[in-house]
């Protein structure tokens, strides 16, 4: 991947270990983040991404972990040729310098891991309704509920069942279940 420095101070992004997943990112600026602070940092390098790929900048375990440092944003498109900048952000209840020279090394504030991606090429078509699905419009935390949902399910099956055996079993192609209901209310009345 062709990567143009911007200055004398940028560091090429490089794997902690063979199996590693990212790319370390440096910065090369020096910034206490104050709790609760954001800012983005210089990198001082520019990347050509292939095409049909996204950098991802993402975390350091080390930083958020010690020191509650998360980063903000982190999509790098393909056809972006400026500075990379890494958004951070300091959740923890301490400032951090950044970079933290540990053994006189500086270390990696971020990580950028290069993904797969797709582009729709047909792009947007405006409907009236969208396909059903069994997750439809649930959003934030929905997955949590489904369990109750399951719950609730169970539970009207188990009355069907209950209902169906009152009436005689399940219902057959040739007697419909609003039929049976009648049938079985009329035999009610009649008593």
């Amino acid at each position: 991947m062709n990567i143009k420095k911007l200055s004398d101070k940028a560091v090429t992004p490089s794997k902690g270990s063979i199996g590693a997943a990212g790319y370390d990112l440096h910065t090369t600026e020096s910034y206490t983040l104050k709790p609760g602070e954001r800012k983005s940092f210089k990198t001082d390098i520019s990347l050509a991404i292939p095409e049909g790929f996204y950098g991802r900048v993402a975390p350091r375990s080390g930083l958020a972990i010690k020191y509650g440092i998360d980063v903000l944003a982190g999509v790098i498109d393909s056809d972006y040729r400026g500075e990379i900048l890494v958004a951070l952000v300091n959740l923890g209840s301490e400032p951090v310098t950044l970079p933290i020279v540990k053994d006189g090394k500086q270390t990696a504030i971020a990580q950028i891991i290069f993904e797969s991606c797709q582009t729709v090429q047909a792009g947007f078509v405006e409907v009236d309704d969208l396909t059903a699905t069994q997750r439809g419009n649930g959003g934030f935390g929905s997955s949590d509920n489904k369990r109750e949902t399951v719950d609730q399910a169970a539970k009207q099956m188990s009355k069907m069942e209950e209902l169906y055996n009152k009436l005689g079993g399940i219902p057959t192609p040739s007697k419909k279940y609003s039929q049976l209901i009648k049938e079985r209310e009329t035999q009610q009345f009649n008593k």
